[in-house]
């Protein structure tokens, strides 16, 4: 959040040579790398407003879960129970760090789950039967997110009575969204 930073992935062996994803910081000015965690298997991390903490994917031993990690002394606590049934990812802080969105595959659909990070109370936005989002990604107070529907694939704001308004007509499709702080949204397209 101070902008002199870089928050990263990176997979590292574990004694018998297995990878398994660790965060770390990178200061670019001091040219300075930091390992944050150990072992984690944390990936996908997103830094709170605060700058101490940051919001990540854990996937191990085949579970998958949203935790928060300490970015001072690299400790990692459950947002969500580790789950098979489930599969969690790209979670996303609101700028005011009160609000998370990210996916949520569970019964063979991918949804979107805002949580109030203040009460722990979850609003899931599903989207019909033959649509799926992902990539969330925060536009103010709402999220923005790509969904895949009839074989295409648009950015969407959610709203938060589960609408989905369109923002995009793209002829390839366009994803991943990155919201911009003068109003512009910038995404992938084929």
């Amino acid at each position: 959040p101070d902008g002199s930073s870089i928050l990263f992935t990176r997979r590292q062996p574990d004694s018998e040579g297995f990878l398994h994803h660790d965060l770390f910081i990178w200061t670019p000015e001091d040219g300075e790398s930091r390992r944050i965690t150990h072992l984690g298997d944390v990936s996908d991390a997103d830094p709170l407003p605060d700058g101490r903490s940051a919001i990540a994917l854990r996937t191990r031993y085949g579970f998958s879960q949203i935790v928060t990690v300490d970015l001072a002394t690299g400790d990692v606590q459950p947002l969500t129970e580790p789950s098979l049934d489930e599969v969690f990812a790209h979670p996303r802080v609101s700028a005011d760090g009160n609000r998370l969105a990210y996916v949520v595959n569970g019964d063979g659909r991918w949804s979107v789950v805002v949580r109030d990070l203040r009460s722990g109370t979850d609003q899931v936005i599903r989207p019909d039967e033959e649509s799926a989002y992902a990539w969330p990604e925060w536009r103010g107070e709402e999220p923005v997110a790509t969904m895949y529907a009839g074989g295409f694939a648009e950015l969407v704001r959610l709203s938060t009575d589960g609408s989905a308004t369109p923002i995009t007509r793209a002829p390839g499709g366009a994803m991943q969204p990155a919201p911009s702080t003068d109003g512009r949204i910038f995404f992938m397209s084929l």
